[in-house]
């Protein structure tokens, strides 16, 4: 039986990603997406048609998400038949992340929707658009789930994830205490390739 497992990386991130893993996932072979767009209504189409391309030349298809790529794949996979998912420091929440951001800036909801979009000092975005977005489109899951969670996620508290875990019916959680929301380190990466050899399902 064929199988892949379509990796779709964060904000900032890569698919040159796959090669710390990638050993680990021996007799699945890994297919990087590359896209540049982080709008969900944008890169849609995208995730979707090549889904479905995997989707007719392997028996099974697997999927490994990191932070806002693990957000944008569950809101555009939606009822595709994915075998698992294993989604590493995972944006579960955007409509609550958005309303953070706002909060630790000053902005209100009444600014942004005047605005439409603001410019904060960082140099990142707030849109009025992605805000209604999370609100109007929530994660509907019902893909069997792993989830990688880093005990110094400074983006996704253990509350929004342990949340995300018990609304759902086959979602298990593995914590990294001394982990970070971008695993990076030699030690992280360790980490993460051990929960994988435990936890992917062949």
């Amino acid at each position: 039986m064929s199988k892949v497992a379509l990796y779709i990386h964060g904000q900032g991130g890569n698919v040159e990603e796959i090669k710390n893993f990638e050993p680990s996932l021996d007799g699945i072979e890994v297919i990087g997406l590359e896209y540049g767009e982080y709008l969900p209504w944008e890169v849609k189409q995208q995730f979707v048609d090549e889904f479905d391309k995997l989707s007719e030349k392997y028996d099974e298809v697997y999927l490994i998400a990191n932070s806002l790529g693990a957000y944008l794949a569950m809101v555009s996979l939606t009822g595709k038949q994915i075998k698992q998912a294993l989604l590493i420091s995972p944006v579960l929440d955007m409509e609550k992340l958005i309303l953070g951001v706002m909060e630790n800036n000053e902005i209100t909801t009444d600014q942004l929707e005047k605005e439409q979009e603001i410019t904060m000092s960082t140099g990142e975005k707030i849109l009025w658009d992605y805000l209604e977005f999370a609100r109007n489109n929530p994660i509907v899951w019902d893909v069997s789930t792993e989830i990688l969670y880093a005990g110094n996620d400074k983006i996704t508290s253990l509350e929004t994830v342990t949340s995300f875990a018990k609304k759902q019916k086959d979602v298990n959680v593995t914590i990294m205490e001394d982990g970070e929301h971008w695993f990076h380190t030699y030690a992280q990466w360790a980490f993460l390739n051990n929960w994988l050899k435990k936890v992917v399902k062949f």
